[in-house]
């Protein structure tokens, strides 16, 4: 039985794809683990079956039956492979014993924001009194550091530390961050909060990785030394190592929003660039005899630098995808660039299948797969004969095939479409090149006046690099939202630009119709939910941790009123992502109490009215008036531990909602929910529940 290997890794993958989706989407069924390794086994016995009986049953007159069963084995093997994966649901899992102490070992490099000390630990032991247990699973540690030395808790260490643990939280508000997902992604399911006086240091174990951050970190310090400004000297740390921590908000806000957030993750561009010096030095070797040597060499030099820049998730990935198209290229492949793509995909979801749901990783491959489809069309379109003029064409080419592969994905992530994205990224072009190879030099070259120089260059370089990203951030509509729908939407925005790149390619005449049915179908998605959202009221209480935040949305615009300030982390984190997904204009952000009036909202003091809906906002400094009649609010907010009793409280007001907000104390909170419920009243507690959405007020 003949059988064609030109696309074998690209068949293997997508039935791999199919299959770690499913574990990943069934997970939770326990039925799901007795059946599919049942199946797997059966599909198996088939296939043997037909390899044995090819010729007697004359099944080459069937030829789709043997390539079905393989397809199926290999979707119901990885959909196996990828379910035992979960440690999570092992017998083994740290969280199903109950123990005193858990002996864990950190598997991250430790970050320190805040004086709070956050790292990764892999559970060696459970103890139980005198009674110690084998036990497996991952838990994220964050330690209240203060001022004390954290200089022993390094990726390696051995720590004993208390069974105190938790559940991560899922999201609380509208589209929020849903860092419960994440980190389940990366099979963390718990977290512990401690401090130092809890912790119980036992030792190191030594590890090639702890060395590599050992080694990065050296290297974090020199460029530290040599480059004065700090912003210039995290940064170069961030383009060349891939080291993020000391790296600002501001200027990831700005590379964001300018669409040139890819430079600061050690990726293809990085290895391309690394690739490109890598060539000019041993161009000299490009003949058949040296040919093998060369490829050697490149993939070393390759992974020399996935090494130094700390053996990265993105930096392993770039770097297995590199060695694939290297290897396909010295033997003379190029025509199946495309089978080398999808055998670098393959190996790296055998070794990690979660990896799947990784954002990097799927984005890294959507933009390699657009560069090699899209940027060959693209780039002939225009013919230039200038040398200079054709090297901008040819970057420009670039940055748009990667960006139309990506787009979708990243407003299914981030909802935000840089609009300059052309401009942000010719314009980084040469100072990347500049800060890489001087950066290379730098690490490299141990004469200190030559450091110094590179030092002076790469701040210069770094300096003009961030100044002009700040101008194109600033530029009228440099960043556009729009509504965040759901993955079908975007879906449906690939099938349109998987059917225009066929229609282009095969001139058929009827795929231009399906076209044109699926852009209808988008723009009256569009518009209808733009007439919806004209026509929507609706009030939202945020869940915060001791904070208070209300947004009061009409006709696409919103004021919201908090006790945060707008510039706040925790605005940024969990009120902004509700008016950036839902496309609103934010009217004003009003800091309580204070007063403010418009046509429809009024606010003074703790009571406030939004068009015929009256609040009133009842803390520890709010004095009511003396009435003989009950005043007629819709609804009253207990926020900041008010000294009142509901009984005292229905004397003085009549309203049909009592809500119950985030910074108030437990015994408080259990009290008025007993109260409330004698009492008949309807009331909703947001401490540690999601937001409250009250619509057509």
């Amino acid at each position: 039985m003949k059988y064609s290997t030109q696309h074998v890794f690209i068949r293997l993958l997508i039935p791999l794809i199919i299959g770690i989706s499913i574990a990943l989407s069934f997970q939770a069924s326990t039925w799901l683990y007795f059946i599919l390794p049942f199946i797997t086994g059966m599909l198996l016995l088939l296939m043997l079956a037909m390899q044995m009986q090819y010729k007697r049953y004359e099944l080459y007159l069937y030829a789709w039956m043997p390539g079905l069963s393989v397809f199926l084995f290999i979707l119901c093997f990885f959909a196996t492979y990828t379910l035992f994966n979960f440690q999570v649901y092992s017998k083994n899992y740290f969280a199903h014993h109950r123990s005193d102490a858990l002996l864990v070992e950190i598997t991250s490099e430790p970050q320190l924001k805040n004086n709070h000390l956050r790292f990764e630990v892999s559970v060696r032991q459970s103890i139980k009194r005198e009674k110690i247990q084998v036990v497996s699973g991952k838990m994220l540690v964050t330690l209240k550091a203060d001022s004390a030395n954290t200089d022993p808790y390094k990726e390696g260490a051995i720590l004993l530390i208390p069974a105190r643990y938790k559940l991560i939280e899922g999201p609380r508000n509208p589209y929020e961050f849903d860092y419960k997902t994440y980190m389940a992604n990366h099979g963390i399911y718990h977290q512990a909060y401690l401090t130092l006086a809890q912790v119980q240091f036992e030792g190191t174990h030594w590890s090639f990785n702890s060395f590599l951050i050992d080694q990065r970190k050296n290297m974090v310090r020199k460029l530290d030394k040599f480059i004065p400004n700090q912003e210039a000297s995290a940064l170069v740390s961030t383009l060349l190592l891939g080291y993020k921590a000391d790296l600002s908000k501001d200027v990831l806000h700005t590379y964001s929003k300018t669409g040139t957030m890819h430079v600061l993750s050690v990726s293809g561009m990085h290895v391309a660039l690394i690739m490109t010096m890598a060539g000019y030095l041993l161009g000299f070797m490009n003949r058949n005899k040296l040919k093998i040597v060369q490829t050697l060499l490149f993939i070393l030099i390759v992974w020399s630098y996935t090494l130094l820049s700390g053996f990265s998730a993105a930096a392993c990935r770039a770097a297995i995808m590199i060695s694939f198209v290297i290897v396909g290229k010295a033997m003379n492949r190029d025509q199946k660039m495309l089978n080398c793509i999808a055998a670098s995909a393959f190996f790296q979801l055998l070794i990690q299948p979660v990896l799947l749901l990784d954002v990097g990783f799927q984005l890294s491959y959507l933009a390699v797969m657009g560069l090699i489809l899209l940027y060959p069309e693209i780039y002939k379109r225009v013919k230039i004969k200038n040398w200079l003029l054709g090297k901008i064409w040819s970057c420009i080419a670039v940055s748009l095939a990667a960006q139309i592969a990506t787009f979708p994905l990243s407003l299914y992530y981030f909802n935000q479409f840089p609009v300059f994205f052309l401009i942000s990224n010719l314009f980084i072009l040469i100072p990347v090149v500049i800060i890489m190879y001087a950066g290379i030099c730098f690490l490299l070259i141990p004469f200190d006046f030559a450091v110094r120089i590179l030092g002076v260059l790469l701040e210069r370089s770094i300096l003009v690099l961030n100044g002009g990203l700040r101008i194109i951030e600033n530029l009228p509509y440099a960043n556009l939202h729009g509504f965040h729908f759901g993955i079908w939407y975007y879906l449906l925005l690939y099938c349109f630009l998987i059917g225009f790149y066929v229609a282009f390619k095969s001139k058929i005449k009827h795929t231009v119709w399906l076209l044109v049915v699926i852009m209808l179908v988008l723009v009256s998605v569009n518009s209808t939910n733009n007439l919806l959202l004209k026509g929507k009221t609706s009030v939202v209480f945020y869940s915060l941790r001791n904070q208070m935040a209300i947004a009061f949305i009409r006709r696409g615009q919103v004021t919201v009123l908090s006790d945060l300030k707008k510039d706040d982390q925790l605005t940024s984190y969990s009120i902004m992502p509700l008016i950036n997904n839902q496309n609103l204009n934010l009217e004003s952000f009003i800091l309580f109490p204070t007063t403010y009036k418009t046509t429809d909202f009024f606010l003074k003091g703790h009571i406030c009215q939004f068009k015929s809906w009256k609040l009133i906002i009842y803390d520890r400094s709010y004095h009511p008036g003396v009435s003989r009649l009950p005043v007629v609010v819709n609804a009253i907010l207990l926020h900041d531990n008010p000294s009142v009793k509901l009984a005292e409280l229905m004397k003085n007001y009549k309203f049909s909602y009592l809500i119950i907000g985030s910074k108030n104390a437990n015994y408080k909170i259990e009290q008025w929910t007993k109260d409330a419920e004698q009492l008949g009243l309807t009331y909703y507690i947001l401490k540690n529940q999601k937001a409250l959405n009250m619509e057509n007020m």
